[in-house]
């Protein structure tokens, strides 16, 4: 039986079915980039440089928690809008190679030995937070301790706390990190291929007006400082005044405005209130095009796939591997890509794993086979005892996935047809972070909801986040797949560590722990007066919004 809680509204699937359009042409890919060396901060107006000037305004789907401390939430929306304020310890280019050119790090050194790993950071001089101080090497051994510590809400903080063992600081620009094992991804851990653990954050500033304090004024060292914040509507940041180490901003102010509804964002870009906005539906792509607006897509940049709640739990219809491998099987996901995404992406069998992924190896594709999968269903009933298999999917959007409630109702749809009264799946809609909390806090048994996931070069810190004790929210963690995990986590050999990485992911397929979907592009559109061109990079849960707020590229690749 499918059900849906009270006071839903959802597009049923049928209307899914009838949408048209297509992912045709028009998207702009990756621009050639023209490359710049570094300069050195200054505390006056840049020589020579021409001064930001006017607004450009980014019309969001989300912003998440809207914290701007960013240790308080762990939500992409949140990191997307923060790259403007903040810089990275290390640096990555938009090809997604870590660069020595684009970070706080001007260089680094990597030793492992057997028993560890100790990794030394070198500062660039003269690098200033936005209220004048010089960024050291204590302000680096604050921020690593500062996202660690146990009130971070961050996605990798547990594995943070797991790895790191002391940081010492021998000179003012230099940190030395130790960790309690080999460990070979603290490097990209601490970019922006990896979330939001690399920021460089301001110890004086912290810890003399505290956290609450520095959630409502931040600063960083980026080229844009904070300006405001309307909560629940919009924030705002403004230019430096000053030669910023990297980059020279082109806008005195850059403006995110929260606005839910994509139909709402498209029309502030036809009556230009909004200059660029996210999430553009794969329905709705084309005529944005057709108007004059300029389409930019991060390709296989999303991977989607369904959360199967606490299947560790010996008491939940989940913790059987039959009912898992039905709920795949039942499902048929070339229907889902062809009539809800207009065949824009691929179907994926990865789990917590992609096509980015270092020595990648993609997982087997499930059959839709729906004989096998009541089959597998009806043998776990009646050898469990139960009467039906009963389930909550939780059905929320995701940046730049506003279609997830669409699937979740042919999900449920399918199901129903496939099983009959053997299964009731009841969609609820409730807010991502509510969900996310009740898997924090072990509450989310015998329910499914959606993960969209920045694909991403090494994995084996989101598999550790999730696939193991001590982890953001474990949704599986027998003793093989943790061995796995700190096997993968332990490699130093970067050939070897992706060989492991993909172990892990096959082992996850192969035990069903969640339902792969989709590995989709991220589009968004922009006013093509103010937006020419836009490399959106390699960044995690990132469109690279400094590549259209700056003078010139922001992170070529070399």
């Amino acid at each position: 039986m499918l059900c849906r809680s009270k006071g839903l509204f959802l597009m049923p699937i049928m209307v899914a079915l009838l949408l048209v359009g297509s992912f045709g042409g028009g998207c702009t890919t990756n621009t050639p980039a023209t490359s710049g060396k570094p300069t050195t901060s200054t505390s006056g107006s840049p020589s020579g440089a021409k001064q930001s000037t006017g607004e450009l305004k980014i019309a969001t789907g989300n912003l998440g928690k809207e914290m701007l401390d960013p240790t308080l939430d762990a939500g992409s929306a949140d990191k997307q809008i923060r790259t403007l304020m903040f810089d990275y310890l290390v640096g990555a280019g938009v090809d997604g190679q870590l660069s020595k050119e684009y970070g706080l790090a001007m260089d680094w050194k990597a030793q492992h030995s057997a028993t560890n790993s100790v990794y030394t950071f070198d500062l660039r001089q003269g690098v200033k937070f936005h209220d004048g101080t010089e960024v050291t090497a204590q302000d680096v051994k604050f921020s690593l301790e500062y996202f660690a510590r146990k009130e971070s809400a961050t996605v990798y903080a547990a594995p943070l706390r797991d790895a790191i063992d002391r940081i010492e600081v021998p000179s003012q620009y230099q940190v030395v990190v130790y960790t309690k094992k080999p460990y070979a991804f603290l490097l990209t851990d601490l970019s922006s291929l990896g979330f939001v653990e690399g920021i460089v954050l301001p110890k004086a500033y912290i810890e003399k007006n505290g956290t609450d304090y520095f959630n409502k004024s931040p600063i960083g060292t980026g080229p844009y400082k904070f300006k405001e914040q309307k909560r629940g509507t919009s924030i705002t940041f403004e230019a430096i005044a000053y030669q910023h180490w990297l980059q020279q901003p082109k806008y005195k102010t850059v403006t995110f405005m929260l606005v839910p509804e994509e139909s709402t964002r498209i029309a502030m870009l036809k009556t230009k209130e909004a200059d660029v906005v996210d999430a553009v539906s794969r329905s709705n792509l084309a005529s944005v095009q057709s108007a004059g607006y300029t389409a930019f897509s991060k390709k296989a940049s999303m991977i989607i796939n369904i959360n199967l709640g606490q299947t560790w739990d010996q008491s939940s219809y989940l913790n059987d591997a039959r009912v898992r491998e039905a709920l795949n099987l039942a499902i048929d996901r070339q229907a889902m890509l062809d009539q809800i995404f207009k065949k824009a992406g691929s179907i994926t069998g990865d789990d917590y794993y992609g096509s980015w992924a270092y020595g990648y190896k993609p997982m087997p594709l499930y059959d839709h086979d729906t004989d096998k999968a009541k089959t597998l269903l009806e043998q776990a009933i009646k050898d469990k005892g139960w009467s039906k298999v009963e389930l909550t999917f939780y059905s929320f959007d995701r940046p730049g996935v506003p279609e997830l409630p669409l699937i979740a109702e042919a999900m449920a749809g399918m199901w129903q047809k496939a099983f009959g009264d053997i299964i009731s799946v009841k969609i609820v809609p409730v807010d991502f972070a509510v969900v996310r909390q009740s898997a924090i806090d072990k509450k989310v048994q015998n329910s499914l909801f959606f993960v969209a996931i920045a694909n991403r070069l090494f994995w084996t810190s989101t598999q550790r986040s999730v696939f193991r004790t001590g982890g953001l929210y474990i949704l599986a963690n027998p003793p093989q797949l943790e061995g796995l995990i700190d096997k993968a986590a332990a490699e130093t050999d970067m050939d070897k560590a992706g060989q492991f990485q993909a172990e892990t992911a096959r082992f996850i397929r192969d035990n069903h722990f969640v339902v792969p979907l989709f590995a989709l592009d991220d589009v968004q559109a922009a006013n093509p007066q103010k937006v020419t061109q836009w490399d959106m990079g390699k960044f995690v849960y990132d469109p690279n919004y400094r590549d259209i707020t700056v003078r010139g590229r922001a992170y070529p690749a070399k």
